[in-house]
């Protein structure tokens, strides 16, 4: 079970930031708008108490936190999209 305020969203979300440092950039992979980005960031912070990315760099870059995060995050959701496949492939006659 997920904490409460953390979203699969939020984390595809954090995924995409870490991976370009640019809301623009994580909008464009997620298909959201940049204030969606921003905000899912800041619910994903306020849920989880601590600061994931440095906002005040560009690029933007993680701290430390976020980087110990980042690794589960990546787990979580690579968990979540094998889901998606076996769950894809029982359809399948």
């Amino acid at each position: 079970m997920l904490a409460k305020g953390v979203t699969l969203r939020g984390l595809e979300v954090f995924e995409a930031l870490a991976a370009t440092g640019s809301v623009a950039q994580a909008a464009e992979l997620t298909g959201l708008s940049q204030p969606a980005v921003s905000q899912q960031l800041r619910n994903l912070e306020t849920a989880l108490a601590t600061e994931l990315i440095d906002h005040g760099k560009r690029p933007m870059l993680l701290t430390p936190a976020g980087q110990n995060f980042l690794s589960r995050t990546e787990d979580a959701l690579a968990q979540v999209r094998l889901a998606r496949i076996s769950r894809t492939s029982l359809r399948c006659p």
